[in-house]
């Protein structure tokens, strides 16, 4: 998916984050399934919390508020 509503975006990654939702939705598969393991371990939430703060400051929308989500954003995860 190349483009996504901003504000759609982060009510993902806020309320499902935890399952690591958004990252299959970005179609990155390996670090979707590692987030799930994290998950699992009880961190998940943690994990997806700081990813909501960095999302909210650093990704920036066009003028109908939809942002291009980068592959590699958080691939460290």
């Amino acid at each position: 998916m190349d483009k996504m509503n901003k504000v759609l975006y982060l009510v993902i990654v806020f309320f499902l984050g935890w399952l690591g939702i958004h990252k299959f939705i970005n179609g990155r598969i390996v670090p979707g399934i590692v987030h799930i393991v994290i998950s699992l371990i009880g961190l998940g939430f943690i994990v997806s919390l700081v990813e909501f703060i960095f999302d909210i400051i650093k990704l920036e929308s066009d003028s109908n508020k939809e942002i291009t989500i980068p592959s590699g954003f958080f691939d460290f995860l």
